[in-house]
């Protein structure tokens, strides 16, 4: 992984960040890689700096500094982009009406991915952990067939799981749409779009 060979030579230069936790100890925010290559280097000790964010500023400064790296999952991006859009909902909400900005245009343009991608990648959270892993390793792609997949419901998640196991085949794009419209009880947009 180039990025954890990065690491390697990172943990000496940057800190991780770090903050505290009720529980005692501490949540790392930033860094996850660097502490995963000092314990493979059998460090125990790393820089960390500590910051004092609440849940919501905790979740955005993870999120904005991991969508940064160059190598980024599929269901890293998912995860990511669904964190960041809850914690800015919850953060934005105007007290006096209740209503939320459209936080899903504004991340679209830090990012450059439309806001229909950012809702399809979202979707992706939805699938089994099995067949996310397979978005991971390009066996379905992400917002195509993995999308339409991730907006049936589990059984028949596991039912496209279970064909996958025994014959190493997965359905393609129309493939997927065919088995959503089949497996719904009733029309569904599956555009992606809200």
């Amino acid at each position: 992984d180039p990025e954890m060979s990065r690491g390697l030579g990172d943990v000496y230069k940057r800190q991780i960040i770090v903050r505290p936790i009720p529980e005692g100890g501490f949540e790392i925010l930033v860094g996850h890689r660097r502490v995963h290559a000092c314990t493979l280097l059998g460090m125990d000790e790393i820089p960390a700096r500590i910051v004092d964010l609440n849940d919501d500023d905790a979740a955005l400064y993870m999120v904005d500094s991991n969508i940064q790296r160059t190598v980024i999952l599929p269901s890293e991006k998912a995860f990511a982009y669904k964190i960041k859009l809850e914690a800015l909902k919850n953060k934005d909400k105007d007290i006096t009406t209740g209503k939320v900005p459209d936080r899903a245009a504004a991340l679209s343009e830090e990012t450059k991915d439309s806001k229909k991608t950012i809702y399809r990648y979202i979707k992706l959270t939805e699938l089994l952990p099995e067949l996310l892993d397979l978005v991971d390793q390009n066996k379905l792609k992400a917002t195509a067939n993995g999308y339409t997949i991730a907006c049936m419901s589990k059984d028949a998640q596991q039912a496209i799981l279970d064909v996958y196991r025994e014959s190493a085949k997965l359905p393609n794009a129309k493939q997927a749409v065919a088995c959503l419209l089949y497996t719904s009880p009733s029309p569904r947009d599956i555009s992606g779009s809200r």
